[in-house]
């Protein structure tokens, strides 16, 4: 409508127009914030397609602790479930990092390769 034909009009026949324009203005805005808000939770989207500033929110209350295992926490390591069927004599002179001498030292150490389920017991001379 241009100016010329809104100025024809009566007082209630413009405050109609107004109000019929208001409301189609809210159906618009409502649609758009609709679309707005959507993300891959609640539309079709896929995740790679949320916005990067918009993280989720986790419901988890904060404790404040570090992530991982706490001190003091017993590990659950691969368990020993024979005892070892093959020795292996494994005796370095020295640290290959530090060369620190290690002809005095006696340590005895087990692995269990899992791929295999053999254990070898390592120990020095």
């Amino acid at each position: 409508m241009q100016r010329s034909d809104l100025e024809k009009l009566s007082k209630e026949e413009l405050i109609e127009l107004i109000l019929t324009m208001y409301d189609r203005f809210q159906i618009k805005i409502v649609e758009l914030e609709a679309r707005i808000n959507q993300n891959s939770k609640n539309s079709s989207t896929p995740p790679s397609k949320d916005p990067p500033w918009k993280k989720p929110q986790t419901l988890r209350p904060k404790t404040g602790k570090q992530p991982g295992a706490q001190k003091g926490h017993k590990g659950h390591g691969l368990k020993i479930t024979h005892p070892p069927n093959q020795t292996i004599q494994h005796k370095p002179t020295t640290c290959k990092h530090c060369q620190t001498n290690l002809t005095q030292t006696t340590t005895t150490a087990q692995k269990q390769t899992p791929d295999t389920k053999s254990t070898y017991k390592y120990k020095p001379y």
